[in-house]
């Protein structure tokens, strides 16, 4: 394998890797952001059951929620990214490759 062709290997696998462990914390941050958080109250000061309120408020969920919406939205950049970059690098090739269409 040529030096180019490793360097290309070695960049994509590590892409691969980081998108994959995105993948499985979103997995997990998905289920997660909708779990008791530890040390919730499931009851009111006044002793009223009231485990909507302390969970749908809690910072930590909060912070986790907000997190998963900033993860999917960089995949969705990223996709849209590599798309673009795919597109051009097949334009610029099609155009070296076939000078009379250019």
């Amino acid at each position: 394998m040529i030096a180019a062709e490793h360097a290309l290997h070695a960049r994509a696998t590590a892409h691969a890797a980081s998108v994959l462990r995105l993948v499985d914390l979103l997995r997990a941050s998905s289920a997660a952001q909708w779990d008791k958080s530890p040390g919730a109250r499931m009851t009111t000061a006044l002793g009223v059951s009231d485990p909507t309120g302390e969970l749908a408020t809690a910072p930590s969920r909060l912070a986790l929620r907000a997190q998963v919406l900033s993860s999917l939205a960089v995949i969705d950049a990223a996709t849209a990214s590599l798309d673009r970059a795919a597109t051009t690098l097949a334009d610029a090739l099609d155009k070296h490759e076939n000078p009379e269409r250019a």
